[in-house]
């Protein structure tokens, strides 16, 4: 597996790293379990502290982490420097939080927790994980995607500057095996696509670990015949292109009611016939490149497959660069269950159209999906929204609004986008034994 830096913009490769050996792995696995056995015995307190400087850590460097980000991964530079604010504030919010205590029920922290995360927000999923884990009194090994290895390098300094036991390694899909077997490994959490996580499931039920998985999605963005549509429409590009189209939880499936699908169309049309396609380290630019040559053609492949299968294709007069790996922004209408834009994952700017009639078609073809992370319901009358929330199969639902993650509120999703729960109260005991004592 090659640990290297490939300019999404330029295509030009700046930095290559070696995977490290079964002896490098062995050390810091000692090193960090030997941190674990004083972690655990710092008080509250402290830990809450260190996530303070952490946090003044991130605000003094916001700038050239954010550049670095936009380097490694295509993300404009405006949405990278608010992951990097995101960073800040979720330490912030941990380094207040009081865990939920009884008299009889103890949260005990057990080791090492491997870290296993993506390349799409760099920073704020390792930090979405690592933050509660060690404030829990966990400590964190941190396996990043081979892709952002310069922004793994720049999470694990800021980390040991500010005295917080999380150490990065580069290791080989060939190892992580041995490293979950590890009995200093006592839990691991994933976020990435479901092949991934059913690899790591597997391995972590074959020797007794517990995992939490955030996995792809597939979510609905639902607008009822009494929606505000212009609003609607304003959320939906907005959900849609974030990150150039690639998080698990952008709407990816609009489903319309068919009173609206010509408007919702021509409104998704003239909202991204403004949107700036460019170099993502300008300010200006709205819509970078895809992070990866192997990410742009797999959205080419569904696209190409559906379009012959007789979707229809709507997008804007748009002149990409050269160079990089830019995929032009389209909607597609006339689709079917059977096309890839549908019944997989889309990573990237596109997006289908899926026109209905009754509330109950709306909850079947939202649930027509093997995914279940979020959906994103727009309707002005708040029975319908309660029954329509009550009814979809996901783990977060967003009412006039987009789906996000929140700090005080836990995220994840059902079915193939995973299990187990982050943030909120949630995130700080996923990974401890909770121990009833009586008498």
């Amino acid at each position: 597996m090659a640990y290297q830096t490939r300019n999404p913009t330029t295509e030009a490769i700046e930095k290559s790293y070696s995977s490290f050996t079964k002896n490098q792995i062995e050390n810091e696995l000692a090193k960090l379990n030997k941190q674990f056995l004083d972690w655990k015995k710092t008080s509250i307190e402290s830990r809450a502290l260190r996530l303070q400087i952490l946090a003044i850590l991130l605000r003094n460097n916001e700038q050239a982490i954010a550049h670095l980000i936009s380097k490694e991964m295509g993300k404009p530079i405006k949405e990278a420097l608010t992951e990097v604010q995101k960073c800040q504030q979720v330490c912030c919010y941990y380094s207040e939080l009081q865990t939920p205590l009884t008299d009889n029920i103890v949260f005990e922290p057990t080791g090492i927790i491997l870290g296993i995360m993506p390349w799409n927000f760099p920073l704020w999923q390792v930090f979405r994980f690592a933050i509660p884990t060690l404030l829990s009194g966990n400590v964190v090994l941190l396996k990043h995607a081979p892709n952002v290895p310069q922004c793994a390098h720049w999470i694990h300094a800021l980390f040991i500057e500010a005295n917080l036991p999380l150490v990065n390694v580069f290791i080989e899909i060939s190892d992580i095996e041995s490293v979950i077997a590890d009995s200093r490994i006592t839990g691991v959490s994933l976020t990435g696509s479901v092949r991934a996580g059913a690899s790591v499931a597997s391995l972590a039920g074959k020797y007794i670990k517990p995992c939490v998985l955030e996995l792809g999605g597939s979510d609905p963005f639902i607008i009822c015949k009494d929606a505000d549509l212009e609003a609607a429409s304003d959320a939906a590009i907005k959900a849609r292109l974030m990150n150039n189209g690639q998080t698990c939880i952008a709407a990816k499936r609009f489903i319309v009611h068919k009173s609206l699908e010509k408007k919702f169309i021509q409104n998704y049309l003239d909202r991204l016939s403004i949107k700036v396609i460019g170099d993502p380290l300008l300010d200006t630019t709205d819509i970078g490149p895809l992070a990866r040559a192997d990410i742009r053609e797999n959205l080419q492949r569904q696209l190409d497959i559906s379009l012959k299968r007789g979707a229809k294709k709507w997008t804007t007069p748009v002149t990409l660069p050269t160079n990089g790996f830019y995929f032009q922004p389209c909607l597609l209408s006339k689709v079917t269950k059977d096309m890839p834009v549908v019944c997989e994952e889309t990573f990237g700017p596109m997006a289908v159209v899926l026109p209905f009639d009754t509330i109950g078609e709306a909850i079947t073809l939202a649930n027509d999906t093997s995914y279940g992370l979020g959906a994103s319901i727009w309707t002005q009358t708040p029975t319908t929204a309660a029954h329509m929330a009550k009814e979809i199969q996901a783990g977060n639902i967003a009412i006039n609004q987009t789906v996000s993650s929140q700090f005080h509120l836990p995220f994840g999703g059902t079915k193939l986008s995973g299990f187990g729960r982050e943030l909120g109260h949630y995130g700080p005991v996923s990974f401890c034994n909770i121990k009833t004592i009586v008498g």
